[in-house]
């Protein structure tokens, strides 16, 4: 299979067999600003080239960083299509909103066309989502779930019945689909490793977005919450003062 077959291949999945598009919707492409190192503008070209192929043309809006006060005019254009893609980071801080009714998002995550063309852009969207309906299904059932590392992560507990009945995933489609539902974990307890880098979350921006960790801190848990942080004292304390900066910014619960 030639490169441009494939790319095209990595397009039909993200428009048909992801986004389900038809042909008498509308289709909104957002693309991140280039220049920002994230996203390649030729890939979103490709996948909007693409659509009018299938017999839809997309309007098309170019963003810049993601910000926490969304932009008025882009979510207006959003609730007017039926459909809409985001090559921009924006997409994954209203992953677990209500879309307006009649219209869903896309997330895509691949950033450039060798992405694209690669295996993991190519493979059936819906076999993807089967084989995360079947790990969903494991976890949400199992008695017992167990979460270990090398460096000395063990983290374990499991839902209670009601957890079970109102466990729910984002609103928010993924491309390609790589993680499972997002579990409550306020019945789990142990310790995670934190190592290397504290990374940011997609739903909120803040400066500095990650800290750089010189040694592993321990995060102690007790039912959902972090008693105590544990390691080398100097990276304890940049770990704290991080936490406690961000949710003093978002007025936010720093232990839970």
């Amino acid at each position: 299979m030639s490169y441009q077959d494939q790319i095209t291949e990595g397009a039909h999945n993200l428009l048909v067999n992801c986004a389900n598009i038809k042909t008498d919707e509308k289709l909104l492409i957002i693309t991140e600003r280039s220049d920002l190192g994230w996203y390649d503008k030729e890939t979103s070209d490709f996948v909007a080239d693409y659509a009018v192929k299938l017999g839809i043309t997309p309007t098309r809006i170019e963003v810049g960083l993601p910000e926490n006060i969304k932009c008025p005019d882009m979510m207006k254009a959003i609730t007017e299509h039926e459909c809409t893609i985001f090559f921009s980071r924006i997409g994954d801080q209203d992953r677990f909103s209500n879309p307006a009714p009649g219209t869903r998002s896309v997330m895509c995550y691949i950033r450039d066309l060798d992405m694209l063309a690669s295996p993991f852009g190519r493979t059936n969207h819906v076999a993807y989502v089967e084989l995360k309906n079947a790990i969903d299904n494991v976890l949400i059932n199992a008695e017992k779930i167990e979460i270990t590392c090398p460096l000395g992560t063990n983290f374990y507990g499991g839902l209670s019945g009601k957890s079970r009945e109102k466990q729910g995933d984002v609103t928010v489609h993924r491309f390609p689909l790589g993680v499972p539902t997002p579990l409550e974990a306020k019945e789990f307890s142990g310790r995670i490793v934190m190592d290397r880098y504290l990374a940011p979350t997609g739903s909120r921006v803040y400066e500095p977005p990650f800290i750089k960790l010189d040694e592993p801190v321990f995060a102690e848990i007790e039912m959902g919450r972090i008693v105590d942080f544990t390691g080398p004292e100097g990276t304890v304390k940049q770990v704290k003062e991080h936490y406690k900066n961000i949710s003093t910014e978002f007025g936010i619960e720093p232990n839970r």
